[in-house]
């Protein structure tokens, strides 16, 4: 009845807006055909297959990327993130083309190779996108020419300019008159000079990233007062110096503050360690800073995640941080000094414990069997004595770095049940008797190392089809004695991992935190420390400087993807077994200093990735089997090209020039010793 009663004039004007709006099915006809004209410059990945014209009238809401209103049908979200591939090259954008999508609030532009925009820029889209609070431009080629056109977005939340090519400082560009702005990120640019504050406070600003640029000078006296609702600031990875404003302290809403790898000095000020109440992470690692770590009055209750290494820390380790939540405690490479203290068994939650490289001395406290949850054990390079309380048994414990150490007497029976130890370093101590069976059950371990201690007897026949994920085993420069079991062959000639595998990580922290802990071990004579990506392609075994006899197995042969095998100084004898040409990847092969006898198999040339070959000291006989010079200058390109110093791959190459016609044995890394 109402309906009948409506005046004509008021059905004339809804016809009117529905021919205007031209909808379908939820899709504003205008905004559909915009899209389509935008399909040209961001779809060269083919990720915009479904926005196509090919059905009358499609549903453009329902398309990849796009998200609409659902009270209105108009688009409110365009995701265009890595749609350029690069063989399209960089670009300039039309701005204009978003002109059509007025109640547009967040727009990701991220990846896309955009060096600018076109004549006006993003001024001519700030009086029609007036909704706008999301816009993503990160990981493209702007600069600072862009800034300007960017004050008109009066509605702006969060801002992304991350990894551009901006150098200018942000304020002399004007963005501070964005007040609305609730997260501005403008990290890995190369902006420089001095940090400029606002000419205001900033005070609905949450977030804040300047990370990896070139800042330089005093971090602003006042900073605290000009950002006081920050949750997250991040200004790591540039050249502040001087020391850290007392004013930090006024942020009370501070979550996240990270300051590493800049040149700053100092203490930590008292102010910060009351007022930051609201910190849970706090990264302050690689600068110059100094003295006691925290004073007495402390008031960081919240705190989990503390990184203080690389800096000039001393004294004992603060017994404040004991009424913490601590998770992740990083102090290594400072110059604490004193005992470790029992309390830190009190921080029950805690993950990762890392106190490496100070002077720390004494045992390991037995409170320690309290922390179930630790993950990571790194007390390495420090004056620790006595042994691994037998009753640290953490349950998911990863990794145990304890290296360059006191250790002393036998291994105890602590972690006999790791079912998830990966790592166990227990190189350069002064640990005695066998190597305890229970290191057969570690069916997880990848990496062993007990280089450098008084182990004796013979190697457990328990390790015997066990290892089948080891990288790495070290055994060298103890006393062990008897054969080499013929069991002992792990499971080097498994596929290699892929390193493009999120699991190829180690282990799962937040991508900002990947520890760096670096295994040493020895190659083509010459000590190097493996880590990360490259720590897991690298796999070896090293038995040398023992007391080892009998036939060498020929099983070792088996171990295909054996980049390093080393039995040198030992007591074996026989024959080099033919099985060794099976080492497809061996690039350094040890034998020397032993008895052994016969020749050597002339298979063995087929080894195309080997680089240092040493038989020296030995009982053999016979020729050498040649390599043909075309062979060795391969392999002599290959050491040079592979080199990780670019220093040394000019000597080389030059070198390599000079000595183009000489013997290439006389000056490659090619030793062949027969004796």
């Amino acid at each position: 009845m109402l309906c009948r009663m409506a005046p004509k004039w008021v059905w004339m004007g809804v016809a009117m807006v529905l021919a205007e709006m031209r909808w379908c099915y939820g899709c504003w006809e205008q905004e559909r055909i915009a899209l389509l004209q935008l399909k040209p410059f961001f779809d060269s990945s083919l990720t915009l297959q479904n926005w196509a014209d090919a059905e009358e009238g499609s549903d453009c809401c329902q398309w990849e990327r796009v998200e609409c209103s659902s009270t209105t049908g108009r688009v409110t979200q365009l995701s265009l993130n890595n749609t350029r591939d690069l063989i399209s090259g960089k670009w300039y954008l039309n701005a204009s083309l978003f002109l059509a999508f007025e109640e547009l609030t967040s727009l990701y532009l991220m990846g896309n190779l955009i060096l600018g925009c076109e004549n006006e820029g993003f001024e001519r889209l700030s009086a029609r996108l007036s909704n706008l609070e999301v816009l993503d431009l990160s990981y493209n080629f702007f600069n600072e020419s862009i800034l300007p056109s960017l004050n008109g977005f009066s509605s702006l939340k969060s801002l992304n300019l991350g990894y551009n090519q901006f150098t200018l400082p942000i304020q002399a560009q004007g963005l501070c008159e964005l007040i609305n702005l609730q997260m501005l990120d403008v990290s890995n640019n190369d902006l420089r000079g001095h940090l400029e504050l606002p000419f205001h406070p900033h005070i609905n600003l949450l977030e804040l990233d300047i990370s990896n640029n070139n800042f330089h000078n005093h971090i602003p006296l006042e900073i605290g007062s000009y950002f006081p609702k920050l949750i997250y600031l991040n200004m790591s990875k540039n050249g502040f110096d001087g020391s850290i404003p007392s004013s930090f302290g006024n942020m009370s809403s501070l979550e996240i503050l990270d300051l590493s790898d800049n040149q700053l000095s100092g203490i930590i000020p008292e102010l910060l360690a009351i007022g930051c109440f609201s910190l849970d992470t706090l990264i302050l690692s690689n600068n110059n800073l100094q003295g006691h770590i925290f004073s007495e009055h402390f008031n960081l209750t919240k705190l989990w995640w503390l990184q203080l290494d690389g800096n000039n820390f001393s004294g004992s380790i603060s017994n404040c941080l004991s009424t913490s939540s601590l998770s992740i405690l990083d102090l290594r490479d400072n110059h604490l000094s004193g005992r470790i203290p029992g309390w830190i068994g009190n921080l029950s939650y805690l993950k990762d414990l890392v106190i490496s490289n100070n002077h720390l001395e004494g045992p390991i406290p037995l409170e320690f069997c309290q922390l179930h949850y630790l993950e990571v054990l790194d007390l390495s390079k420090n004056n620790v004595s006595g042994n691994l309380p037998s009753c640290f048994r953490p349950p998911s414990i990863i990794h145990v770095y304890l290296s360059d150490n006191g250790i002393e007497g036998p291994m105890t029976n602590a972690l006999s049940e790791g079912g998830f130890l990966t790592t166990l370093d227990l190189s350069n101590n002064h640990i005695t008797g066998r190597i305890p069976n229970w290191i057969g059950g570690l069916s997880a371990l990848k990496f062993l190392l007990l280089k450098n201690n008084n182990f004796d007897g013979e190697i457990p026949l328990q390790m015997c089809h066990q290892f089948y994920q080891l990288s790495l085993i070290d055994l060298s420069h103890n006393n062990l004695s008897g054969p080499i079991p013929s069991c002992l062959t792990p499971d080097l000639s498994a596929e290699p991992p892929d390193p493009n595998d999120v699991s190829f990580l180690d282990p799962p922290f937040f991508p900002f935190f990947q520890p760096k802990r670096p295994l040493k071990f020895t190659t083509k004579h010459f000590s190097y420390s493996y880590q990360g990506k490259i720590l897991r392609l690298m796999s070896g075994l090293d038995l040398s400087c023992n007391k080892l006899t009998g036939n060498i197995p020929s099983e070792i042969g088996n171990l295909s993807r054996s980049h390093v095998l080393n039995l040198s100084y030992n007591g074996f004898t026989g024959p080099i077994p033919s099985t060794f040409s099976n080492l497809e990847q061996i690039e350094s092969l040890d034998l020397s200093y032993n008895n052994l006898e016969g020749k050597i198999p002339f298979q063995l040339t087929k080894l195309n990735y080997l680089s240092v070959f040493s038989v020296a000291h030995n009982n053999l006989s016979g020729m050498t089997p040649e390599r043909t010079e075309q062979h060795l200058m391969q392999v002599a390109m290959r050491e040079i090209l592979t080199s990780v110093d670019c220093h040394c791959q000019k000597i080389a190459l030059h070198l390599l020039n000079h000595y183009l016609g000489l013997e290439l044995q006389q000056w490659m890394k090619i030793v062949v010793f027969l004796t």
